[in-house]
């Protein structure tokens, strides 16, 4: 059916535009393929509910029968991602097309900061909080963008705030003008209100800002104790001294490559006599829990609890026990299976939480499935397996028995309080 419409487009084109009803076959065609790859999430939560969105779909998919915007058709792309309201299966912004306002926007305790600015910036500065955003302050955007995004409101923030410099979302939020215009009220880090403007370009690597590039370079600036000079070349990093030893996992990993990674790690550990051990899963966006087995074979006392979770992964020879003080550090985008190591960790008393409540968990999805519309490109993902009681049943957000949260100031100050907290504890560490 694709190529058919494809062909039928192309022959349109060769003329003049497509018309009406041919866009609209597209669009719907579209939209029914989300609601076929939606079929194994929708099948797992019994036959009414199952009903009841295909109800629902067939409404979705009918109101894609007129040609649309490129920001409407993914509204309702979203609605059908976003129906069962699991942030697993979700639908992203296609790169073809993509438009967005020249600075970036972080959501800190406090209010909605911008980080980073790029050329064209107006004179906006890093550390400037935004006050209004066309007109809707960072409370009331909040409130919307729940609408759109799944989750604790920890982590529909941490998620969407990268995003809120992007056309799509800035026009489901209603506050495009005249000329892909958007205004913005801010107040500067000496209280000075400053109103500006700004407009929606295309993305390129002069004008535009990565949203995703955007959300790496403000962890690694105000997340990431490890001060690495260089960005990662893989998913975790360590560095050890002997004060302590850090290691930074970025998503949760079920490699043999990893788990010898975890153990080269706590040797390293051992020979230092490090008193102290940091796992670093601010910027942890899931993936596997079993990644938490490998840290279970260093920790005394964690055989039987290795195997009632059932870890079947290769056990080192004569494993160093790490008998000191364990912290796992944790942010609003700590999520996923992210949230199930760090539970298993603090939660059995073998670590303690340090930072801010963690995002969401995994409410038992798993087995992520990636998928690109085949008309429009648009991308979006399906958890397509429900565990709900493997690891226990998991509060929407853990929260830290140290808390450090993010404020706007620090942003303002270039300060991560984590630092401070690793200065206070582990003196010399970095």
């Amino acid at each position: 059916m694709a190529a058919v419409l494809l062909a039928a487009l192309a022959a349109a084109s060769a003329a003049a535009a497509p018309p009406p009803v041919l866009v609209g076959q597209m669009q719907e065609h579209d939209l029914r393929y989300i609601v076929q790859k939606l079929s194994p999430h929708t099948v797992l939560f019994g036959s009414d509910q199952a009903a009841a969105f295909r109800r629902f779909a067939a409404r979705t998919v009918a109101a894609a029968a007129k040609p649309l915007p490129p920001w409407r058709l993914l509204l309702l792309a979203d609605r059908l991602t976003n129906y069962f309201h699991d942030p697993h299966t979700t639908v992203y912004a296609p790169t073809t097309g993509l438009t967005m306002i020249p600075v970036g926007f972080h959501w800190v305790q406090g209010g909605l900061a911008v980080y980073p600015v790029g050329p064209a910036s107006a004179g906006v500065e890093v550390g400037d909080s935004v006050v209004r955003l066309g007109g809707l302050t960072p409370r009331v955007l909040a409130q919307r963008l729940r609408r759109f995004f799944s989750g604790n409101p920890y982590w529909v923030r941490s998620f969407a705030g990268p995003q809120l410099s992007n056309g799509y979302l800035l026009h489901w939020l209603g506050v495009v003008g005249p000329h892909g215009s958007v205004n913005l009220l801010l107040r500067t880090p000496q209280g000075r209100l400053l109103q500006r403007t700004l407009y929606l370009a295309p993305v390129t690597y002069v004008s535009g800002l990565s949203a995703a590039i955007a959300s790496v370079r403000f962890l690694d600036r105000f997340r990431a104790p490890l001060g690495l000079q260089e960005p990662l070349t893989s998913d975790w990093a360590w560095q050890v001294t002997p004060r302590a030893g850090i290691f930074w996992l970025t998503a949760c990993i079920d490699s043999a490559a990893y788990a010898q990674s975890v153990d080269a790690f706590f040797r390293q550990v051992a020979a230092a006599h490090a008193p102290i051990v940091i796992l670093d899963l601010q910027a942890n966006g899931g993936g596997y829990s079993s990644a938490v087995f490998p840290w279970l074979h260093h920790l005394p006392g964690t055989a039987a609890l290795g195997q009632e979770l059932g870890d079947t992964t290769a056990r080192p020879q004569q494993p160093p026990i790490f008998r000191g003080r364990l912290y796992v550090l944790q942010s609003w985008s700590t999520f996923s299976a992210a949230v199930v190591v760090d539970d298993l960790l603090t939660g059995d008393g073998l670590a303690t939480s340090v930072g801010q409540p963690t995002g969401w968990s995994t409410g038992g999805w798993a087995a992520v499935k990636d998928y690109t519309t085949p008309l429009f490109g648009i991308p979006f993902q399906v958890a397509t397996e429900n565990f709900p009681g493997t690891y226990g049943p998991l509060p929407a957000s853990l929260q830290p028995e140290i808390s450090l949260p993010l404020t706007l100031r620090d942003v303002q100050l270039g300060v991560n309080p984590i630092d401070r907290w690793l200065a206070s504890v582990a003196p010399g560490a970095r």
